[in-house]
């Protein structure tokens, strides 16, 4: 049996924090450690976590990024840990088998990373649940370096939101970037991916996960998304180029609406259209005003050992910009 580690990092996770903790301790398969790495909350995020078992790393905000933060959960960890497995706080198991389902993945000793399914929460926005219905199917898949020609930059697709790490593989390819901004998962899972080793979609492990951005948050996002695939977009020659994809997301929303709410078709279109401006002025410049105020973006470091797009973040609802834009920028 596999030693299992579940990693989350925190930050004022919010009335939910105590429900999604417990259905951690409710999962059938051991769970040797439960820690979080906490950038200053001024709610009870660390009391509830600490009252539960949890272990805790405290780290100033200014401070955080996903990478070196779920770098510095790795390196707080016992020897014996086998698999590590990311989460984060407003992710919630669906099932008390999700954590098992999502281990088994690891008996292919081919597999250095799994990532479950994320099913719409219950009082999920129609578009955000199609977003997840469209992004993680009810097939298990897996996909290593032969793929990369069949479903390019969707071979290295992953979310931390729920995955896990094999350690050999996540020690052989160097773990996170430490300097990453966002994407930390889709760079080391491509560079896994480039090294040999096979990324599995584990559809019997399930979470409920979805947001509902606005506008304006929606378009920062993808401004930040934007300047990511800039400053990272050495490895896409690898990993080819989009294609239809894109085309397919788009039908599949519109064919979604029209079956549940068709007036919500002029709210894809406008979504659609504000998270392409989003990007575009991300692609453009690392600090930029916006069309809602100043860019949120950080002039990031770049990493080193692998530039690659980022998958986690953007899903199906990127491929969205890459249907009304046909031939992007940086491609």
């Amino acid at each position: 049996m596999k030693n299992v580690a579940i990693l989350i990092p925190t930050y004022n996770a919010g009335d939910g924090w105590t429900y999604t903790l417990e259905q951690i301790y409710k999962q059938r398969y051991p769970i040797q450690k439960v820690c979080i790495i906490d950038s200053e909350s001024t709610d009870n995020t660390v009391a509830i976590a600490r009252a539960s078992g949890a272990g805790v790393i405290s780290i100033a905000k200014n401070d955080f990024r996903h990478g070196s933060a779920r770098r510095q959960l790795v390196k707080a960890l016992p020897d014996k840990i086998d698999i590590y497995v990311f989460m984060t706080q407003d992710a919630v198991l669906a099932s008390e088998d999700s954590i098992e389902e999502l281990v088994r993945a690891f008996d292919d000793e081919t597999v250095g990373v799994a990532y479950g399914r994320q099913l719409p929460k219950v009082n999920a926005h129609p578009l955000e649940a199609h977003h997840r219905m469209f992004n993680y199917p009810a097939e298990t898949s897996i996909k290593g370096k032969e793929d990369i020609e069949r479903y390019g930059f969707k071979t290295f697709f992953c979310s931390n939101s729920f995955a896990g790490y094999r350690k050999e593989a996540y020690v052989e390819c160097g773990g996170f970037p430490p300097d990453a901004e966002m994407g930390e998962d889709a760079l080391l899972v491509a560079n896994m991916i480039l090294k040999g080793w096979k990324a599995m979609y584990k559809a019997e492990a399930t979470v409920f996960h979805s947001h509902h951005f606005n506008l304006k948050q929606e378009y920062k996002r993808y401004q930040e998304i934007g300047r990511f695939h800039q400053e990272y977009s050495g490895l896409l020659a690898f990993f080819g180029k989009p294609g239809g994809e894109g085309l397919k997301y788009v039908i599949s929303e519109i064919q979604y609406c029209l079956r549940h709410q068709p007036l919500l078709v002029f709210l894809s279109f406008a979504r659609c259209f504000n998270k392409l401006l989003g990007y575009k002025a991300g692609l453009r410049a690392s600090n930029i005003q916006s069309l809602y105020g100043q860019s949120t973006i950080n002039t990031p470091v770049k990493y080193p050992r692998v530039h690659i797009v980022m998958a986690t973040y953007n899903g199906g609802l990127y491929n969205c910009l890459f249907a009304m834009t046909a031939q992007p920028t940086i491609l």
